[in-house]
């Protein structure tokens, strides 16, 4: 869970807590931070040029001593000077001073441990140590949300499953403050013992009830787009918004599992998994070095790296000269794509750059803003139609992913978006977007109603509030934005 304090009042300043913590701190101990050094070093010295040798103090004679081993030094004074040091370890003298900057740091780093907790919670990372803290900074959390006089509350949740096969699910709170700053808290992890809608529940409510009152300001929640997430909301009584990327990648995955372009991409991410396994191969590419050709590396498709779809054809249409001199000279047997496949996988390439480009802007932002959703989606939609009109009797390969992704983004409601009341709201208010993000028309006089709904709701006084008055249009409000802009995709 987040920390609100103002970054005047956070100590994170090394040098600044030690003031403020009065601790004289003496100078630094020379040498080795170890507590123990080897009885070796009785007969010789670092070699100050080169740290892979040493010198014998009686012959002076240099022995190597790579890795930081002594093994050779000691074989050294047996076999030359006939003396056996031994392998004990002598404690080394620690003067006075020593002992105060000894305790002069574990004083720092107890107060280090602390601003580390905090930062973590700040940052949503998972909380493994400082629990004690870590619940001392839970229980503020309903405090500061009646301080700020905050309203609504929204949810984000995430489920994953650890190496031991146990499920388990996160809960961040999100909510806006009287004056209009965006804070996040982590609400805490647990473990999800069943899978099911009921079991989500369970957890949410868990996790939510343990502030008083909380339960009550929650009005959304975000999730992947399973059906029984869609289910926990309804029993919830709370609204749902599906996480687009993952919507996306679901689309694209659908696209590409037409037989033929499945088959390339098959093709090339068996020739990058040998490269992965073979370091004979990853060796010789590396020395194609000379033919001043991409020096990426070959990467391969990963169904939890969504991004990975577009980049290994982009990889390896860089390095597909210099893949495939490799592969000749090891006589491999692995099918190299035809040049009509690397051109249909380069046409694949630039249709997918647009899905990757959103997913990366999406997956990117610290504070998703739910107002692009509607735009970008409306824009994918349309690079799959046009693409797929133009492009249909030359690479008719990539025209059919596409024809298959749009019918994928049909069935998965990608124009039901513009329906959402929840996203028409937040797409008009962006001065990014106003009514310029939204599709069509009825969208425009829809998200208007809804927002004079909303508004007249805000003050009971307004009984005398027109509709007919209510203006929206791009030119009513002039809004210089200076931290912020519509995300550049090139569709």
């Amino acid at each position: 869970m987040g920390t609100f304090e103002s970054d005047a009042e956070n100590l994170d300043n090394f040098d600044g807590l030690v003031k403020e913590m009065n601790i004289e701190v003496a100078d630094n101990i020379e040498g080795s931070s170890s507590a123990y050094v080897s009885i070796i070093w009785k007969y010789f010295e670092k070699d100050r040029k080169d740290e892979t040798k040493a010198k014998c103090k009686m012959c002076d004679s240099f022995r190597n001593r790579s890795g930081s081993s002594t093994s050779n030094l000691i074989k050294h004074l047996k076999t030359v000077h006939k003396i056996n040091p031994g392998c004990r370890k002598v404690t080394k003298k620690v003067n006075e001073s020593a002992n105060k900057t000894i305790l002069a740091k574990r004083k720092v780093d107890t107060e280090l441990d602390r601003l580390y907790v905090m930062w973590l919670c700040y940052d949503l990372l998972p909380v493994r140590t400082g629990e004690k803290l870590a619940n001392e900074i839970q229980e503020k959390l309903i405090t500061i949300l009646e301080q700020r006089d905050v309203a609504d509350v929204v949810l984000t949740t995430d489920a994953w499953t650890s190496k031991s096969c146990d499920n388990y699910e996160a809960l961040t709170a999100h909510f806006i403050c009287k004056n209009f700053v965006f804070r996040s808290a982590m609400l805490g992890i647990a473990k999800l013992d069943n899978k099911l809608a009921d079991g989500h529940v369970k957890l949410i409510e868990k996790l939510v009830n343990k502030h008083k009152g909380l339960i009550k300001r929650v009005t959304t929640l975000t999730s992947d787009n399973a059906e029984v997430m869609k289910s926990t909301c309804r029993k919830l009584k709370i609204s749902w918004i599906g996480c687009i990327p993952h919507t996306i990648n679901l689309v694209v995955k659908n696209g590409l599992n037409i037989s033929d372009c499945a088959n390339i991409l098959a093709s090339i991410r068996a020739i990058a998994s040998h490269f992965r396994r073979s370091a004979k191969a990853t060796a010789l590419l590396n020395s194609e070095k000379k033919l001043k050709l991409a020096e990426h590396k070959i990467i391969r498709y990963n169904e939890t790296r969504w991004s990975s779809v577009y980049f290994m054809p982009e990889r390896f249409l860089e390095r597909h000269k210099e893949t495939y001199n490799v592969l000749s000279d090891l006589n491999s047997a692995l099918a190299f794509p035809s040049l009509s496949d690397l051109k249909d996988l380069a046409m694949l390439r630039d249709y997918l750059k647009p899905f990757q480009e959103v997913t990366t802007v999406m997956s990117s932002e610290k504070n998703i803003t739910a107002s692009s959703g509607i735009y970008l989606v409306t824009e994918l939609m349309r690079h799959a139609t046009d693409f797929r009109v133009l492009h249909e009797d030359k690479y008719k390969l990539t025209a059919a992913v596409a024809a298959s992704m749009r019918a994928s983004m049909l069935e998965r409601g990608f124009p039901s978006y513009a329906s959402n009341k929840i996203l028409l709201l937040a797409t008009i208010l962006d001065a990014r977007y106003k009514t310029a993000g939204l599709p069509y028309d009825e969208a425009v006089q829809t998200a208007k109603v809804e927002l004079f709904r909303k508004a007249s709701l805000l003050n009971d006084s307004n009984d005398g509030i027109d509709e007919a008055v209510v203006k929206l249009s791009s030119s009513d409000i002039i809004i210089e934005l200076s931290s912020r802009s519509t995300p550049k995709i090139n569709f």
